[in-house]
């Protein structure tokens, strides 16, 4: 089977996506979490089936809602290379498919899947044929006998019922006996026997220690009823001595006891007047307990005030003062900023001005409306006399002209005489009326004679050195923003000056309380919600305390009410004590209580007469003194605890040898155990037999197999020794099974058992036992081989190397890799690599 396309409709992170597959070498690269293990599970659930519900980590639902399940396009290998799709989506027992014969275009039943996946079912093909890291890591638990099977279900048609019950026969063998075992029939049927000839051959020595034993029994009951009687003796004695014990210190005080009482006042304290007695003391006590409380009470309250309370109520006056300015103070540091903010702005269009023209300090100044208009009629003057300038040349040229033919004219003799004399007069009469004209008009104007002194004035006056008197009137736009603009700044600068003064007094009224309120290293704007939030928070603390001096007021109040009672109480409580002539209540109660143990005498005297029998006071006279009583008792103990003890062990060996005289009359007679052997002999060799029946089945069908699998596990360890040797580059030369356990050789000649490889090495091992196998089974089933990345733990030479072998076996088994190594696509064709 050779996968040529994989149509996924929702699995997992992918939807409606197509992968085309080269039907010998397809190579998928991918970071983490690009998807590659999603395609392999993809490809082995569509063939073998969806996961259920109960392995939801298997199932890869889609999360975005999309269709559960796709398909597979692959190519078998028949006569007509036939193609099919298999469809599976959501659906029970796996999912819903639909097999179409591409080929001929036709929907084929469902079963044929089943015969074109052959012998090969998702067990098998997890096991050999699709594998990734962790399931490399798995090889030290691989055995023979399970390489076996494989082989088994691959080679043999219909070999899988047949194992199924090879299985059953070993399992039915191991019921009946392991070698290790206890609960086996067979198991448990040999030991009854060893301990049947056990009992047997027990009872044929053990009759003589039978008589000797029931004499022993007997002698042992004797001996325990007299140490019976004994301990009964003895404990009476304890007993009695346990009492003397106990009665001798009344012994001692009924003894020592003196008739006379002690000496009281010869009037006896009444009961009302007890009573009135303790009442008055309980309720001065109570009364002076409270007055402590209340006390107390005052003095914590007091003591309460925190010191930055207090410091505030010291200056409260102060600190409301300053707070009256709190919104007036906000407003000022608000309208500095706003000015620093329009300073800037407008020393920022000033500059653009100066840099503009080029202007140097001082800067030039505006002209009033005269100096204005003056400006303006020079400029126009100017211009005039530039015009009348070429007009006054003229003038001149034409008088110049009239008094050189008014010359010819008196020269000349002819008739043209008068003509040059005519118009020669002519000429200079036009000429110096138009000259005489001008000089009228200049000095109507005023300007001939003060323009030069006017001009630099006021180049002087208004600093306009350096530039051209044509364009002054140009430049007093400019000139007058600039001067308004320095006017307005000198004027913000004034205010932001008078408002930092009226901000940094405002803060000078907190220097009294810069231990408190440290307002030093902070802006305006924080230092003043600073003193908002202190001010607020100690305004608040204020009223607790004040609240808290109203509660005082109330106890003192309370506390002069009590003293009054106590007051009240006390004297009663001496007018009590006066009767008695005692001055103390610890001298009325002590005058009480002795009137009470006088009584207290009288009547313990009668009770240990009562006490004290006549019997019990000659047993108490017998003794000298109480150690004599912890002398004598500690004898009786002594022996007491011996006879307990010896009573205790003959009672023990009378249990043991009743325990052994009970089993041994229970026992069977010798008859009877030889009986009862004979019969445990015909269980043993009839469940013998039917284990070596259940053994022999299991070993026939697989030899039966094992034969019709044309003995292929030497070929598949053949094929995987040559497989190992290329991977490590010839440094293992040999695999084996010793013992069903899994060795290697090394081409020295050294024999490695599997647990001892290296990780990498044990990896290497297992993916040439799986090569091996699906190389030398191709003829019966050719499934993908499918590689999630199990190469990480290879170094670069046997990692290439196993590139090589990927190669060289896809030219007979298709193989799928999935690889996060880029490095790895090197080795590989463009036309076989898949990158997500």
């Amino acid at each position: 089977m050779n996968i040529t396309e994989i149509n996924i409709d929702g699995f997992g992170k992918w939807q409606n996506k197509t992968f085309p597959i080269n039907p010998q070498l397809q190579v998928f690269y991918g970071e983490n979490e690009a998807g590659k293990t999603t395609i392999q599970k993809f490809v082995s659930s569509v063939l073998f089936g969806f996961a259920t519900a109960k392995h939801p980590a298997e199932q890869y639902l889609p999360k975005t809602g999309a269709g559960y399940g796709g398909s597979l396009t692959f190519t078998v290998d028949d006569a007509q290379q036939t193609q099919y799709r298999l469809r599976r989506t959501s659906g029970k027992n796996g999912g819903d498919i639909q097999l179409t014969n591409l080929t001929t275009n036709q929907v084929m039943p469902p079963e044929l899947l089943d015969q074109l996946l052959g012998p090969v079912d998702r067990t098998l093909n997890d096991a050999t044929f699709n594998f990734d890291l962790s399931g490399l890591q798995l090889l030290t638990t691989v055995t023979q006998p399970e390489l076996m099977a494989n082989v088994q279900r691959v080679g043999a048609v219909g070999s899988t019922s047949w194992i199924e019950l090879a299985e059953q026969f070993d399992k039915d063998a191991d019921d009946l006996y392991r070698p290790r075992g206890q609960k086996p029939a067979l198991n448990q049927q040999l030991t009854a026997y060893h301990d049947l000839q056990a009992q047997l051959k027990a009872a044929e020595a053990s009759y003589p220690d039978f008589v000797k034993r029931q004499h022993d029994i007997l002698s042992g009951k004797q001996r325990v009823a007299q140490l019976g009687d004994h301990i009964k003796e003895l404990t009476s004695k304890r007993d009695e001595l346990a009492r003397i014990k106990q009665l001798w210190p009344v012994f001692e005080k009924y003894r020592d006891m003196s008739d006379g009482l002690p000496d009281v006042n010869e009037k006896l304290i009444t009961a009302e007047d007890y009573a009135d007695f303790l009442k008055l003391q309980t309720q001065r006590e109570q009364l002076m307990q409270t007055s402590v409380r209340q006390v107390a009470q005052l003095k914590e309250q007091t003591a309460e005030t925190p010191h930055d309370v207090q410091f505030y109520i010291d200056h409260q006056s102060a600190f409301k003062s300053q707070a009256t300015l709190f919104d007036q103070i906000e407003t000022a540091i608000h309208e500095r900023q706003y000015s620093r903010q329009q300073v800037a702005e407008q020393s920022d269009e000033r500059d653009q001005i100066v840099a503009k023209h080029r202007f140097n300090a001082p800067w030039p100044t505006p002209l009033n409306d005269s100096e204005y208009e003056q400006v303006s009629r020079l400029t126009r003057a100017g211009q005039q006399r530039a015009t009348n300038g070429s007009k006054t040349r003229e003038q001149w040229l034409m008088m110049g002209v009239g008094l050189v033919l008014l010359l010819l004219g008196l020269i000349m003799s002819s008739g043209v005489k008068w003509l040059f004399v005519l118009l020669g007069v002519a000429g200079l009469a036009g000429g110096w009326f138009n000259v005489l004209d001008w000089f009228r008009a200049q000095q109507a104007h005023g300007t001939v004679p003060t323009k030069e002194s006017s001009i630099s004035e006021l180049t002087q006056q208004h600093h306009m050195a350096g530039f051209p008197v044509d364009t002054w009137l140009v430049l007093q736009p400019d000139i007058q923003r600039l001067n308004q603009l320095t006017n307005q700044i000198d004027s913000l600068k004034s205010k932001i000056q008078q408002l930092n003064a009226d901000i940094n007094h405002f803060f000078e009224g907190y220097q009294f309380a810069e231990t408190q309120l440290p307002l030093t290293n902070l802006s305006a704007a924080d230092a003043l919600l600073k003193a908002r939030q202190y001010t607020s928070a100690k305004e608040l603390a204020v009223a607790t305390v004040q609240g808290q001096s109203q509660q005082r007021l109330q106890l003192i109040r309370e506390n002069s009410d009590l003293q009054s009672k106590l007051s009240e109480v006390t004297t009663s409580l001496q007018q009590v004590m006066q009767r008695y002539h005692v001055q103390t209540p610890n001298d009325f109660e002590n005058l009480y209580q002795q009137q009470l143990q006088l009584a207290d005498q009288t009547a313990e005297r009668r009770a240990l007469g009562n006490q004290l029998t006549p019997e019990w006071l000659a047993k108490l006279t017998s003794y000298q003194d109480l150690s004599a009583v912890d002398q004598r008792q500690a004898e009786v103990t002594a022996d007491l605890q011996s006879d307990i003890e010896q009573r205790d062990q003959v009672q023990e060996d009378i249990a043991n040898q009743q325990a052994l005289f009970a089993r041994q009359s229970e026992d069977d007679t010798m008859p009877m155990l030889r009986q009862r052997l004979a019969n445990m002999e015909t269980q043993l060799v009839e469940t013998a037999q039917q284990w070596l029946v259940d053994r022999l089945s299991a070993q026939w069908i697989d030899g039966a197999l094992n034969a019709a699998s044309a003995d292929r596990l030497p070929a598949i360890v053949e094929r995987a020794q040559t497989y190992f040797a290329t991977l490590t580059l010839a440094h293992y030369t040999k695999i084996e099974f010793i013992n069903e356990a899994l060795t290697v050789t090394t081409s020295q000649g050294t024999v490695f058992d599997v647990t001892e490889l290296s990780r990498g090495t044990a990896e290497q091992l297992y993916i040439a036992l799986r090569l091996g196998f699906a190389s030398v089974m191709a003829d019966r089933t050719a499934m993908p081989l499918i590689i999630d990345d199990a190469f990480v733990d290879f170094d670069r030479h046997r990692k290439q190397a196993m590139f090589n072998l990927m190669k060289e076996l896809a030219q007979q088994v298709q193989v799928i890799y999935f690889t996060a190594d880029a490095g790895a696509l090197t080795t590989f064709d463009d036309n076989q690599i898949t990158e997500l």
